[in-house]
């Protein structure tokens, strides 16, 4: 007698059935009947893992299917590249080309099981040396490290994947061709077919793994460290990594802060400068304040002098702007702006500040005295911090004092005639 719940299993499985003896009867449109005994599934099949073969060689897979007495015993063969290895119905495999492919061996019952086969053919060359290039590579840890947020396609132009090695990114277990890289995603390597190697992507300062850098990642990195995210350290070490925008090794309040300044726009990371591509680019004379973006201690001259003494050199070109217009003719003024740029793309803007030009006029004179008492005497709103302000400090001492009027007093009078040189060798 059959029991309920096995004629149950059997009528799910039924569909793939195919049995003609005593023991089944199949009427048309209907499913196979069981007669008198239960259908027998497959348990487990056993297979080899990797099996050797030259080229034109043949081999038979060897197969064992527990129970030895379940029904419907049909195996199905895929090869995964029949260039390399082709695969018959029976289990035949012959050898086509050298290199390394997959056979997958399912049942046909509806139980759903599979296993793979790793064919090598010949001798094929496989190179040892997986070179990953721009970016950090972790062998041991399985990981590619301090990616900038770029597109996916761009990502893989930086590792440059040598033949006859191939590249392909995955989320989950879906593969990713467009959008930008994620912490998270998974790097794959593939040769002949087969994938040889994986890493684990990681953008620092993408802390969500969402391909950017924006206001979320600096909430999670806040929440993880006031406890209030709780990161799993062996599955989830790669967010541990993304925290760590300062690359010193840990997330911390500064990798926090500086993710924000990332944000809005004053930390800009140079994919050219940042991988070590092209020099970094250098302001000559001056001094500049990269956490304030200020060029300061700008000896009064014309926009032609204080070009050639920065000395921008190629493949950076410099530009000055008052407002939204370049200016090319007259003097340098505090106020200016000195934008940098790289391919045509501005990649740093700079405010000007010249000593002693406290009315932004290019020049240093009794107007600017005026301004400085105007200040003391409370009649300038909304005046600190500007880069008026600072170009109060004509001492250059960094100190806003009457001294600094009277200083320019003499200066306007020609009492006090410093030249450019004792000017910068004075601050140096």
């Amino acid at each position: 007698m059959v029991i309920e719940s096995e004629y149950e299993e059997f009528k799910e499985h039924a569909q793939t059935i195919f049995r003609s003896n005593d023991n089944w009867s199949v009427e048309e449109n209907e499913l196979p009947k069981l007669k008198d005994k239960p259908f027998i599934f497959k348990k487990n099949i056993e297979c080899d893992e990797q099996i050797s073969v030259e080229v034109a060689e043949t081999k038979n897979i060897n197969i064992s299917i527990n129970p030895t007495n379940a029904d419907n015993g049909k195996i199905e063969y895929i090869s995964n590249n029949p260039e390399i290895v082709k695969v018959e119905s029976d289990g035949k495999i012959t050898g086509i080309s050298e290199g390394i492919a997959t056979i997958t061996v399912s049942t046909c019952d509806g139980t759903n099981m599979n296993k793979s086969i790793k064919v090598i053919v010949g001798n094929p060359q496989i190179t040892e040396d997986i070179k990953i290039h721009t970016y950090d590579c972790d062998e041991d840890k399985k990981i590619i490290d301090n990616i900038l947020p770029t597109t996916i396609e761009h990502y893989k132009e930086n590792v440059a994947i040598d033949a006859p090695y191939v590249l392909k990114v995955f989320k989950g277990e879906d593969e990713v061709t467009e959008g930008n890289i994620a912490s998270g995603m998974i790097t794959k390597i593939y040769l002949n077919g087969e994938s040889v190697a994986e890493y684990i992507n990681v953008v620092p300062g993408d802390a969500d793994g969402d391909g950017k850098i924006s206001s979320r990642d600096v909430s999670k990195v806040g929440q993880y460290l006031e406890g209030l995210n709780i990161i799993n350290e062996q599955n989830e070490s790669y967010i541990l990594l993304a925290m760590d925008f300062t690359r010193d090794g840990k997330g911390t309040q500064n990798d926090k802060e500086d993710i924000q300044k990332y944000v809005v726009g004053i930390i800009k990371r140079i994919e050219e400068i940042y991988y070590g591509l092209i020099e970094p680019y250098k302001i000559n004379k001056y001094n500049s304040d990269e956490e304030k973006k200020t060029i300061s201690n700008i000896f009064p001259t014309t926009i032609e002098h204080y070009k050639e003494n920065i000395n921008i050199q190629n493949p950076y070109t410099l530009k000055v702007f008052q407002g939204e217009e370049e200016v090319t003719e007259g003097n340098i003024a505090t106020g200016m702006i000195t934008k940098i740029y790289l391919n045509d793309e501005v990649i740093a803007e700079y405010t000007n500040i010249v000593p002693g030009d406290v009315y932004a006029d290019g020049k240093v004179s009794a107007r600017d005295v005026g301004m400085i008492y105007q200040y003391f005497v409370g009649m300038l709103e909304n005046f600190y911090g500007t880069p008026q302000y600072y170009a109060m400090d004509f001492s250059r001492d960094g100190k806003i004092r009457l001294n600094d009027a009277e200083l320019i007093k003499r200066y306007v009078v020609k009492l006090y005639e410093p030249s450019e040189e004792d000017y910068y060798d004075e601050n140096n």
